[in-house]
């Protein structure tokens, strides 16, 4: 009896280690594929990766056939600069705003998941619902399917209209402000054309000031971040190579 209960407990024990090795080894996996992390916001290595694809057309198009279709283009230093170094700053820049929306809309107590891992499980599960929808003649607005592009675009828009909209209330606008804008918006106008009076447009205006305030505020913010690079640059350029050539 007592081999028995011995045995039980050993089993036991056995199990609860191997679900602790497990849960690390997945936390060990995620860890290591961050290559970098801006204002706290971990950056693996497919988001990175993905963020430079979308930048390679831009980047291409600043230069002559010829030079875009040599085989060490990304590689090789030009006029216009170093292609490689002219993608890699783009996709930091667009990570950089991304990441700052993801940290602002957590302090503003938005629930919404940023991270790539998560909205990567999302999109799986929003694509079978959108396929289950289709199959049973439902209809089913917007993509069939998403792509990986697509679903992260998506969401960082939605997550910016969130953000501006909670960041616009922080600022009060004078009518005194207002009053300047209809003037400097209005007078312009050509013989003929109908202005709106000032009460018609100052709800407008009053927005599109408080949204500019906004947007100063996330680029102050985006100068003032923390970009920290958790490989060498190396390391960083060779990724960024992996999906240009």
């Amino acid at each position: 009896m007592r081999k028995r209960c011995k045995r039980f407990f050993l089993s036991i024990v056995a199990a609860i280690c191997a679900a602790a090795v497990i849960g690390c080894g997945t936390n060990t996996i995620k860890d290591s594929g961050a290559v970098m992390e801006i204002a706290g916001e971990k950056i693996v290595k497919e988001e990175y990766q993905m963020v430079i694809r979308s930048y390679h057309s831009q980047v291409k198009m600043q230069y002559e056939t010829s030079q875009a279709n040599a085989q060490d283009f990304w590689r090789e230093s030009y006029p216009q600069g170093k292609p490689l170094s002219q993608v890699m700053e783009l996709a930091k820049e667009d990570l950089l705003h991304k990441k700052m929306l993801a940290k602002l809309a957590r302090e503003a107590g938005l629930d919404r998941a940023t991270d790539y891992l998560s909205l990567m499980t999302e999109m799986e599960e929003e694509n079978k619902k959108r396929e289950q929808k289709n199959s049973a003649g439902d209809p089913v607005y917007g993509l069939l399917s998403f792509e990986p592009e697509d679903y992260y675009k998506y969401v960082y828009t939605g997550l910016e209209v969130q953000v501006l909209e909670h960041l616009k209330k922080e600022y009060e606008v004078s009518e005194e402000d207002l009053k300047t804008m209809y003037q400097e918006t209005y007078s312009g106008k050509e013989k003929g054309q109908e202005a709106p009076s000032f009460q018609e447009a100052a709800g407008e205006l009053k927005s599109q000031r408080q949204t500019w305030l906004a947007q100063q505020e996330i680029y102050k913010q985006e100068q003032e971040a923390e970009i920290v690079i958790n490989i060498s640059q190396e390391e960083l350029e060779q990724l960024a190579l992996e999906v240009l050539e």
